[in-house]
């Protein structure tokens, strides 16, 4: 056993029962336990996790209690910080140098997605990308935007077919979605997505400011233009969402919900789903004026007029929100 990677573990999770572990297995107290305790830990010590490397075996913990687990990329991911993650990253880059070996499927779970194989950078100054730029200027993204959120392009006779590529990264900064698509007019399917669940992630968390206000918005042209915002991939939440999951037990703010104009009903049922617990008196809502998204307003209206719109959040009354089926 690593004993660097048990003391990334004891740092997140506290000591184990015992410091002896029956063949590589360690008992601590299980997090999602202790949350669903007011944040106390039971003492029951009902997390089992196994830290033994090499022979093929896997780095895992499971909750006997509760049923929460998952390899130890995850746990950390979870509970831990930057910090640990990255140290660990590094422990286990060393033990594969070496004379140990780990199973290379114990990161398979959590492996994110790459970028398309067909993934190139935008670049104003190649006439190859020339109708790809031009549909996003059309769109009034400029050319900060693209550099900041690494917005990229497939070509026409390419596998994905001519689209627009908006990657997404983790708050560790590493790849977890993209969202590709159709710049040519020509595709049936306008948008393509990674296989990957996007209730498992939090879109481009790396650029949120949890001390800040967050927007809520439905898709990724919306998050470009609106400042700290969490595109939905849609027009829904619930539980089983990590983005519902990150700003339950992260957000310090406001919370605004800013869909187009016509999912203002939808963006109702999210304020009544949001506004309980920890953020009830928190959440609020943005109307955008008719026949606008977020997107088309930031195209006709530029960073000032979604400033403005930022300033029209309100909270709605309990007449209006029992309106809503």
């Amino acid at each position: 056993m690593s004993s660097e990677i048990k003391s990334i573990i004891d740092s997140i999770f506290g000591n184990p029962r015992s410091d002896f572990g029956s063949g590589g297995w360690y008992e601590y107290n299980c997090p999602v336990c202790a949350e669903a305790n007011g944040g106390e830990p039971d003492n029951k010590y009902n997390m089992a996790v196994h830290l033994e490397v090499g022979d093929g075996e896997r780095l895992w913990g499971h909750c006997w209690k509760c049923g929460y687990g998952g390899d130890i990329w995850k746990l950390v991911r979870k509970h831990g910080t930057v910090d640990d993650y990255r140290h660990l990253k590094d422990v286990v880059d060393n033990l594969n140098s070496g004379s140990l070996s780990l199973d290379e499927n114990m990161i398979a779970e959590e492996e994110k997605p790459n970028l398309p194989s067909s993934y190139l950078k935008l670049n104003p100054d190649d006439s190859n990308c020339f109708a790809a730029i031009n549909y996003l200027r059309q769109r009034g993204i400029p050319d900060f935007i693209v550099d900041r959120f690494n917005i990229g392009y497939t070509k026409r006779w390419d596998k994905l077919g001519g689209r627009i590529v908006i990657p997404s990264y983790d708050r560790f900064g590493d790849i977890n979605y993209w969202v590709a698509r159709d710049y040519t007019g020509n595709n049936k399917i306008k948008i393509i997505n990674p296989k990957t669940d996007k209730k498992r992630i939090v879109f481009n968390e790396r650029f949120i400011n949890w001390y800040e206000p967050v927007t809520i918005v439905e898709g990724p042209f919306d998050h470009i233009v609106v400042p700290n915002s969490i595109p939905l991939l849609g027009k829904t939440i619930d539980e089983d969402n990590e983005a519902y999951i990150r700003l339950y037990k992260t957000a310090c703010s406001f919370i605004n919900i800013m869909l187009d104009n016509d999912a203002i009903e939808n963006a109702y049922r999210i304020y009544r789903f949001l506004n309980r617990g920890r953020l009830e008196g928190r959440i609020r809502i943005i109307r955008c004026p008719e026949g606008y998204d977020p997107s088309d307003y930031y195209r006709d209206y530029g960073a000032k007029g979604i400033a403005k719109l930022l300033q029209t959040a309100f909270k709605p009354t309990d007449f209006e929100i029992a309106t809503i089926n």
